[in-house]
């Protein structure tokens, strides 16, 4: 009963959207595409719905438009607009909208259970979002502190540091800033993001950006780049004398490597200072496990040797060889403790000897003893999960932006799903990359990165035939210019004054616009009974027409009959001299080889079968198909 009056107060809010919306339409004459989305239930983003929906719209004399018309294309409107529908037939169209948007269709259900699903994950307030970020900077920082106690660690930043010195790597790829900035420096940062979010909404509204803002953001950045590479580079310099401090420490005395320990710890503590990106983490993170999932195959090999073919029982093994791994008499101080199974472990001596060897040889390559690099792991990998759910609720609690922004794209060819899936790429990167000390909301940030994502993927999957992302950009200016100047003009715009309004060349609209073109299958029937395909009314150049190929066949019988008043050898210079019945012409002198005689005898043969042509009855016949 409660679920039959949820689904009724439902319909009845839906239908009060639809009336609301369909009392703005009567009243300015028009809705835009986007307007009628953003009414709409997101169950119903479908492009087919949407077009049932738009039509319906028309049937009640409001126009559906792609963007709002000027003030002069109102007026004109206005003059030939229609009479206004009646409220009988507006009750009508806002009941059958109502009862078609109500009924789940079979590729609305995959839609409805995730957006079921993303409903029940609360937004987060401003307050929140910068509590996750800060979850997420804090484990990030967690997980370097300790992967940089792993020396290779510290060997692989300050390789990747070297590589942006040498110009082969962006300091941006590499960190993401300090972890303390102060609000002098956060000024610059925000101004110059502020720069390249006006930057970038021109650029997608097809307005050319002014040389000034952009020449203000791009010295904002190359500031930023300067600053932040300074740091990095001092704090890189001061880690390269730690590192050296800890080799010397290590090649010392034994009773120095308490002394190499705190210079580790020293040496974290350092870097720590720098937020290094979530992809610079990452891939620390994976040398990390690569190297300890090699100490576990090795692992695996001892206990298979020990206990499958040595007899030992695993519980004995594990007690003796954690601890133990590199320990040439480990093996005999088992073997010692179990007599039943001494014979078979000193057989199997050599083989674990010799994967003890491959741990040792980690151990030196590492700088580390195994327990301390498995212990690292642990602790990298407790950060890691604790960064997974705080990604995971900014991730979900941000799907809603996804949807938002996927609808709009719904008349690009791609299904509605496909969109909310490359827009959720989008959100992930935009999760790693978001910076709550530039005091923006995560969704004003996220949202390029989402239609960025969506736009990669229409430009890549929407068409027959890809298009390079540029290009797709500029087909999306040219577009959305063309459309407003159809409205401000009531005509087609030509190709200048597009060319004028973007600020590009008329050669470049005009390829624009032949890009545009959408392919057309060869299978399309056409005709009243549809019995023919557009394939088999394409002419096809590559063979004669019939009436062409019965032309030369009759004219290759009459070049025969003519030719037989020659001589063969005769014939057979005239058809290699003029090409008849060959690839190309021949010459004298490939002709005079050819007969093993001079160039001049070829000439003579030539003229002398010329003229027996010309007198003879067969040439009459030639004459008639010079005019074909």
């Amino acid at each position: 009963m409660e679920k039959a009056v949820h689904v009724s107060m439902e319909q009845d809010s839906r239908e009060m959207q639809l009336r609301a919306l369909m009392k703005l339409g009567k009243e300015r004459g028009f809705l835009t595409h986007t307007e009628i989305v953003d009414h709409l239930p997101d169950c119903v983003a479908q492009a087919d719905a949407i077009e049932g929906i738009v039509k319906a719209f028309n049937d009640v004399g409001i126009a559906v438009r792609d963007f709002a018309p000027t003030g002069d294309a109102l007026l004109l409107g206005d003059a030939a607009q229609q009479s206004a529908p009646d409220d009988v037939a507006e009750d009508e169209t806002a009941t059958a909208l109502t009862i078609a948007i109500s009924e789940p269709g079979p590729a609305a259900d995959p839609m409805r259970a995730y957006l079921r699903e993303m409903g029940a994950t609360p937004l987060l307030t401003r307050e929140g979002e910068i509590a996750v970020a800060r979850r997420i900077e804090a484990c990030l920082r967690e997980m370097l502190e300790v992967i940089a106690l792993r020396p290779a660690t510290v060997d692989a930043i300050l390789s990747r540091a070297d590589r942006v010195a040498a110009g082969e790597l962006d300091i941006d790829d590499l960190v993401d800033g300090f972890l303390e900035q102060q609000p002098d420096e956060m000024l610059p940062a925000m101004q110059g993001a502020t720069a390249e979010g006006a930057a970038g909404s021109k650029a997608d509204s097809g307005v050319p950006t002014s040389a000034s803002e952009s020449a203000g953001a791009i010295e904002a950045d190359e500031a930023r780049i300067a600053r932040l590479t300074a740091g990095c580079n001092a704090i890189f310099s001061q880690v390269r004398e730690q590192l050296a401090s800890w080799r010397a420490a290590v090649a010392g005395r034994t009773g120095q490597r308490e002394e190499a320990q705190s210079t580790l710890v020293l040496i974290a503590s350092t870097l720590g200072q720098i937020r290094f990106s979530a992809r610079t983490i990452g891939e620390l993170s994976a040398d990390v496990r690569r190297a300890v999932e090699e100490i576990r195959g090795i692992e695996r090999n001892v206990l298979r040797l020990a206990v499958n073919q040595g007899g030992m029982a695993r519980d004995m093994f594990v007690e003796t060889f954690v601890g133990s791994e590199t320990d040439p008499e480990w093996l005999a101080r088992a073997a010692a403790a179990a007599p039943a199974c001494s014979a078979a472990l000193m057989r199997c001596a050599p083989s674990i000897h010799s994967q003890q060897e491959k741990l040792a040889q980690i151990e030196a390559r590492e700088g580390l003893s195994l327990q301390e690099l498995k212990w690292i792991s642990r602790k990298m990998n407790v950060a890691d999960r604790e960064l997974q759910d705080a990604r995971r609720a900014m991730i979900e609690a941000n799907l809603r932006l996804v949807v938002s922004v996927a609808k709009k794209y719904v008349q690009s060819g791609m299904p509605l799903l496909d969109l909310v899936q490359e827009g959720n790429i989008g959100l992930m990167k935009a999760v790693d990359r978001f910076e709550y000390r530039r005091g923006f909301k995560f969704s004003t940030y996220a949202t390029w990165w989402i239609r960025q994502s969506v736009s990669r993927a229409i430009a890549d999957y929407g068409r027959t035939i890809r298009v390079p992302v540029h290009m797709a950009d500029a087909m999306h200016r040219v577009k959305r210019v063309a459309g407003e100047m159809r409205q401000e003009t009531g005509r087609p715009a030509r190709s200048s004054e597009l060319a004028a309004r973007l600020g590009m060349s008329e050669e470049k609209v005009r390829s624009v616009q032949r890009v545009t073109r959408q392919p057309v299958s060869l299978d399309v029937p056409i005709g009243e009974e549809a019995d023919t395909t557009l394939g088999e009314m394409v002419e096809d150049s590559s063979t004669l027409a019939p009436l062409d190929a019965l032309l030369q066949a009759d004219l290759r019988v009459a070049i025969d009959a003519a030719l037989g008043v020659l001589t063969p050898r005769e014939a057979k210079v005239i058809k290699l001299r003029f090409g008849v019945d060959a690839v190309s012409e021949h010459t004298l002198e490939e002709l005079g080889d050819q007969f093993d005689v001079t160039r001049e005898r070829v000439r003579q043969i030539q003229n002398k079968a010329l003229q027996k042509l010309r007198h003879s009855d067969g040439i009459s016949t030639l004459k008639n198909y010079l005019d074909h």
